[in-house]
């Protein structure tokens, strides 16, 4: 089988990144963004989410690109992968969740991607999707290994909360401030996996509370959605030429 080009890559990335928009606008009336300013995106990180919901994983893929500027690595249940179909280009870590030792190379491949330069990985530490306010939060044990392999990357959590009060969802996440590295440092997984979620738990309640207000003034609308049927696919043709046009400005740099 050839290996597809630098160009073929490049298109077939392209048309992935228009599928992925234009199925979160068809599906949210706006996706809502507040980062903290301590994230540094240059350095190895380790995304800590909950896990609200079937659409966190294409989020997280949309924010990881179009908003973190990051190529990032998912780790995920394959029962859960299979669900998605088509992921584009993207690079998912899938387990079967009920091999340990499916999980443990999970893990190891996880930590490999976060030994590099630019490495980024997103983690969904319940293991399951779960009512976003199931509590307690409870993360898979295993990830206690990985944040003994990984103790000197910056690992920020997640929150991920919907709000079901119009004809369509929005989802608002918080990228919150990286946990303090000195709480790696001392006790055992256990402990660190315990501080992982109750500080995610602290970030995931105050976010309830302000969609529940409806005090979102602090968070960026980075995605606006689309009445189904108002923004139909373009024609064949169509895509040919934007492709066309698109490879063509990369040649010309």
């Amino acid at each position: 089988m050839r290996e597809k080009s630098g160009e073929q890559n490049l298109v077939a990335d392209w048309v992935w990144q228009v599928y992925l928009t234009r199925k979160l606008k068809k599906h949210f009336a706006r996706v809502y963004v507040r980062c903290s300013e301590q994230i540094n995106v240059s350095i190895p990180t380790l995304y800590m989410a909950n896990h609200a919901s079937w659409w966190d994983l294409y989020l997280a893929m949309w924010i990881s690109r179009n908003y973190l500027r990051q190529n990032a690595y998912f780790l995920l249940n394959e029962q859960e992968t299979d669900t998605y179909g088509w992921l584009g280009q993207e690079e998912v870590l899938s387990f079967d969740g009920d091999s340990y030792q499916q999980i443990q190379e999970a893990l190891e491949h996880g930590a490999e991607i976060l030994d590099g330069r630019f490495g980024s990985l997103w983690v969904f530490g319940q293991g399951e999707v779960k009512h976003p306010d199931f509590r307690p939060l409870r993360f898979l044990p295993g990830l206690g290994s990985l944040l003994e392999k990984v103790k000197h990357v910056q690992v920020v959590p997640v929150a991920f909360y919907y709000s079901m009060t119009g004809p369509s969802p929005e989802a608002c996440i918080q990228l919150s401030a990286p946990i303090v590295p000195s709480t790696f440092e001392q006790g055992n997984r256990r402990a660190w996996i315990a501080a992982c979620s109750k500080e995610l738990t602290y970030h995931l309640d105050m976010v309830k509370e302000q969609v529940i207000s409806e005090n979102l003034g602090d968070f960026e609308c980075v995605l606006a959605g689309t009445m189904a049927g108002d923004h139909p696919w373009p024609p064949v043709e169509d895509w040919k030429k934007q492709i066309e046009q698109w490879i063509q400005k990369i040649k010309k740099g």
